[in-house]
């Protein structure tokens, strides 16, 4: 019986591409990793060596034996592919500049920022912070940014 080395290969290229968005997520699933995977997962060169990994195993598994382990893998690398960049951090983390305010629209419990400086008090949805988690605004007079 021959050894089934293309689908061991496969299955590494669709765990690599799955790390692409693992990697920088598990922080928040297991906090006790700290940051680090964060910045791993954020950092060019990481993307670079999961992206390259994901195309290697799915072409060798389809090099050992064709089979239909090894032709998703091929088409699941693009996906990561466009996933990895995607996820990079200057494409995530775009600010919001100036956000629109307004006195009213906000149910009573809705979950919000708020930021209290010289007077003024501005409360920023989280359903406005989250997309972006950046927003660059000016409060009491003075720029401001609130993070998410």
């Amino acid at each position: 019986m021959p050894h089934p080395m293309h689908i061991l290969l496969a299955a590494l290229s669709i765990l690599a591409g799955l790390s692409i968005a693992a990697l920088p997520l598990s922080t928040a699933f297991i906090p006790r990793l700290g940051l680090e995977p964060l910045k791993w997962g954020h950092r060019r060169s990481t993307r670079d060596a999961q992206i390259t990994l994901v195309w290697l195993f799915a072409a060798v598994s389809l090099w050992v034996k064709p089979s239909a382990w090894g032709w998703t893998a091929v088409f699941l690398a693009p996906i990561f592919s466009i996933l990895a960049r995607r996820l990079f951090p200057k494409n995530i983390f775009v600010a919001l500049d100036r956000p629109r305010r307004s006195k009213t629209g906000l149910a009573g419990n809705a979950p919000v920022l708020a930021v209290t400086r010289n007077e003024e008090t501005v409360a920023y949805p989280l359903e406005l912070i989250v997309p972006h988690h950046l927003i660059n605004d000016g409060i009491g007079g003075k720029p401001a940014l609130a993070t998410w």
